[in-house]
C-alpha cells in the first residue's frame, strides 16, 4: 500500500507539470488509432465490392477479416513506432529531462532507427506471446477435449464435463496470470534502451531479465496502480486521463528501479 501512494504521489507531481502536453499526446494517439481503424475499414469494404463485382464468385477474404489484417499491418508499421516514441517521451519527462513533443517522431527519422524499432518491438511481442502460449496451454487442451462431441449423455458424463469447465476456467485464469507474471523481466526493455540508446535490444532485453530478479514485485506493483485508473475512466474519467497517467506511473517506476540499480553499483 505504501509502495502504491509513494507511485501515485510522484506520477501526480509529473501529471500536474505537464498536464496540458501529456493530453494532448493522448489525443493524438486515440486520433491515429481511430484514423487507421476508419482506413482499414474502408480499404476491407472496397475491396470486398470490387471482388464481388469483376469475379463474381466468393471472395477470398470476408470484408471482417481484411479489416483485421490491414489493422494489424498499419498497427504495426505505423502506430508502433509511434508508440514507442511516445513512451520515449512520457519517460523522459519523469526522469526530469525536458524533452519536445518533436520526439516522439524521432524513430521515424531515418531507415535504420524505424527497422530497428519495428523489429524490437515484434520480437519482444513474440517473446511476451510465447510465454502466454506456454501458460495457457493446458486450458487450450481442456477446452478442446470439452468441444469434442459425446454420444454418451449419463449423469457421470454431465458432472464430468462440468469439473472440467471449471477445471478450464481456473487453468484460463493461472495461465494468464502466470504470462503477466513471466513477462515481468522484460518490464525495464525499453527504458533500459531509452536511457542508453548505443545498445542493441537485445542487449537491452538481456539486462532487463537481469536485473529483474527478485524484483518483479516493484514492477507489479505499477501495473497494480493503474488498474483502479482504468476501473475511473470507464466510469468516470474519459480515456484521455488514463492514458497520461498510466504512462506516468509504468515510467516513475521504471525509472526508480534504473536508478537504484545505479546507486547501488
Amino acid at each position: 500500500m505504501d509502495e502504491n501512494k509513494s507511485l501515485f504521489q510522484k506520477g501526480f507531481f509529473v501529471l500536474k507539470n505537464h498536464v496540458t502536453r501529456m493530453i494532448a499526446l493522448s489525443m493524438s494517439m486515440i486520433a491515429l488509432l481511430f484514423l487507421f481503424v476508419l482506413f482499414a475499414k474502408l480499404i476491407g469494404l472496397n475491396y470486398q465490392i470490387r471482388w464481388v463485382a469483376f469475379w463474381k464468385t466468393e471472395y477470398l477474404f470476408t470484408k471482417e477479416w481484411l479489416f483485421a489484417v490491414l489493422w494489424v499491418l498499419l498497427g504495426c508499421l505505423v502506430c508502433l513506432p509511434f508508440e514507442l516514441g511516445a513512451r520515449r517521451w512520457f519517460y523522459s519527462v519523469c526522469a526530469g529531462q525536458e524533452q519536445s513533443l518533436g520526439i516522439i517522431f524521432c524513430y521515424f527519422e531515418d531507415f535504420r532507427s524505424y527497422v530497428t524499432v519495428l523489429w524490437f518491438r515484434l520480437m519482444l511481442n513474440v517473446r511476451k506471446l510465447f510465454w502466454y502460449l506456454v501458460c495457457l496451454l493446458p486450458s487450450f487442451l481442456i477446452k478442446m477435449v470439452l468441444d469434442h462431441p459425446v454420444s454418451n449423455s449419463s449423469p457421470v458424463i454431465g458432472t464430468l464435463y462440468g469439473t472440467m469447465y471449471v477445471l478450464w476456467v481456473v487453468t484460463l485464469a493461472a495461465g494468464l496470470l502466470g504470462g503477466f507474471y513471466f513477462n515481468l523481466k522484460y518490464f525495464l526493455s525499453y527504458y533500459l534502451w531509452f536511457e542508453s540508446p548505443e545498445i542493441s535490444p537485445m542487449e537491452a532485453v538481456r539486462i532487463s531479465i537481469s536485473r529483474m530478479k527478485g524484483k518483479r514485485k516493484q514492477a507489479f506493483v505499477a501495473y497494480v496502480a493503474v488498474l483502479p485508473l482504468l476501473l475511473l475512466c470507464v466510469f468516470v474519467f474519459p480515456i484521455l486521463a488514463f492514458l497520461p497517467s498510466s504512462y506516468v506511473l509504468l515510467s516513475v517506476q521504471a525509472n526508480e528501479m534504473i536508478s537504484s540499480h545505479q546507486k547501488d553499483v
